[in-house]
């Protein structure tokens, strides 16, 4: 039931998002809508070292996603892409109540091409 209230304000508000990987030698794709967003350190979150508060780190991204899209399931080199960014995934937990998954937190990073 939450998830679903989650899901709908996702379908109105989120961006437009394709998750590439790689499984048995194989592309697959997929499409959702989610949140993708400069991080603020606010607290040791996902880093070493403790920053300012509400500093922004313009390499990582917090991604806020629908419940059935399980980023924390997905191999290493998933791709997120959206807005003509490519995004690699740091950390993916699912988030819950009760028992319920209700949405997907991730942390991602900007890929860039090798050169």
């Amino acid at each position: 039931m939450r998830s679903k209230m989650i899901k709908n304000i996702l379908k109105a508000y989120g961006n437009d998002v394709e998750i590439i990987r790689y499984e048995n030698n194989e592309i697959l794709t997929e499409e959702t809508k989610a949140f993708i967003q400069p991080l603020r350190y606010i607290s040791k979150m996902y880093q070493e070292e403790y920053m300012n508060s509400g500093y922004i780190d313009l390499n990582n991204y917090l991604y806020i996603g629908d419940s059935s899209v399980r980023l924390d399931l997905y191999p290493f080199g998933t791709l997120v892409c959206s807005n003509g960014d490519k995004y690699i995934i740091k950390k993916a937990k699912k988030v819950c109540l009760k028992d319920e998954i209700i949405y997907i937190w991730a942390v991602l990073q900007e890929a860039y091409a090798e050169t």
